[in-house]
């Protein structure tokens, strides 16, 4: 069953002497690959030891969640991309990274946003280097309020550093409560797009819609792809690389804001369930699809809004369910009737009762009333069938 809090991270800047943070974090980079490379050569009984020999001024404790929390997923993931015919090279950790904390780590001082930081292992000369830092919110409103009402103290935080804005910031990952489900019988449905519209919210039963458009998002998109191949025609990795990551924080943004704006809507007309596409193998059954076509749809991030969407949703208590995609665009949503016909472009007009209605809504309207073929469970989309074997 859905548990009753979510997971959201609280970000700050670290101000003070922060010198000793470079040693850690290339010691960490160092376990890293340590861990790794353990474990590609199958002696993961080893992975520890090596990294413990890699960052020989890094406490045990810090070890241990760099091994749990990013070796063991990383060298998952590779062996995954590989089953499945992916390239999938060795990770590897630059000359930085991330420093993975418990809280028995630091000590937080109330409103002051202070904290004391002990990194090293007892066995390190840098031992007892505990300073008092400061630290100045990312976003004053969201941050300090998401580490202010926390349900449970945060019991995990990361280090990294922003070359961007080359400074040093902390993430605090908290648990916050979700608010009590809701049980206004209200069902909005939408539609999903990567032309047009991001998506089409309907609400049938109150008949109430809200259109959101890509706006310049996609023009964005294929001017950054064109521009990426003039730098990989002159060998510019890096530009290319910078290039893809300004593009992802982009879309980022834009998808969070969207999420935010369709969980503004749904919370003033007192929606408690919304239905999505189930679109898991989209991309596999466009094969024939045009060269240009399946680029746009590789880049469609419709896994990535449908989480986002359904975490968000979940905080509010509305729950998010998946229904079958198939004939929603081409069914008449007042008698239906399907047909290919009936949808022209933009357009829908059904050719056995004459209903006319844009073609997007009239699809989001036939998803509100689709039968539901899994719900979110706050950590991906499980069978209906499952979850009423489970309880």
């Amino acid at each position: 069953m859905p548990s009753e809090t979510v997971f959201r991270s609280a970000s700050f800047w670290i101000d003070g002497d922060v010198a000793h943070f470079d040693t850690a974090a290339q010691q960490c980079a160092a376990a890293f690959n340590a861990g790794i490379l353990a474990r590609t050569e199958r002696r993961s009984n080893d992975s520890m030891k090596d990294m413990q020999a890699a960052a020989p001024d890094i406490s045990y404790e810090v070890i241990a969640q760099l091994l749990r929390r990013k070796v063991q997923p990383s060298y998952k993931a590779m062996l995954t991309n590989r089953k499945q015919g992916k390239p999938a090279g060795i990770p590897r950790a630059g000359r930085a990274y991330p420093i993975i904390i418990r809280d028995r780590c630091w000590s937080l001082d109330g409103d002051a946003l202070t904290f004391s930081l002990q990194i090293f292992g007892t066995h390190s000369r840098l031992y007892g280097s505990r300073r008092q830092l400061s630290l100045s919110p990312f976003d004053p409103d969201y941050d300090t309020r998401i580490l202010q009402s926390a349900t449970i103290p945060p019991k995990v935080a990361e280090i990294a550093y922003s070359k961007r804005k080359q400074k040093w910031f902390i993430r605090f990952v908290t648990e916050q409560r979700c608010a009590p489900r809701m049980n206004t019988g209200i069902v909005a449905g939408i539609d999903l797009g990567f032309r047009r519209h991001i998506a089409v919210v309907s609400v049938p039963g109150i008949r109430k819609c809200l259109f959101l458009r890509w706006s310049d998002i996609r023009h964005r998109d294929r001017n950054d792809h064109a521009r990426r191949k003039q730098l990989q025609k002159a060998g510019k990795k890096r530009a290319v690389r910078t290039r893809q990551d300004k593009t992802a924080r982009y879309r980022k943004d834009y998808i969070s804001k969207q999420v935010a704006a369709i969980v503004a809507f749904c919370a003033e007309h007192g929606v408690d369930t919304m239905r999505l596409e189930d679109l898991s193998g989209i991309r596999e059954r466009a094969a024939d699809w045009g060269r240009d076509m399946k680029r746009e749809l590789n880049s469609w991030p419709f896994a990535q809004f449908q989480a986002h969407l359904a975490d968000k949703l979940r905080e509010y208590g509305i729950h998010t369910q998946l229904v079958n995609p198939r004939h929603t665009s081409q069914r008449c949503s007042v008698c239906g009737h399907v047909e290919r016909s009936n949808r022209n472009g933009g357009d829908f007009r059904c050719k056995q009762c004459g209903y006319q209605n844009n073609a997007d809504l009239n699809a989001a309207n036939n998803i509100a009333v689709a039968d539901a073929t899994a719900e979110w469970d706050g950590r991906e989309f499980t069978a209906i069938d499952s979850i009423a074997e489970a309880a």
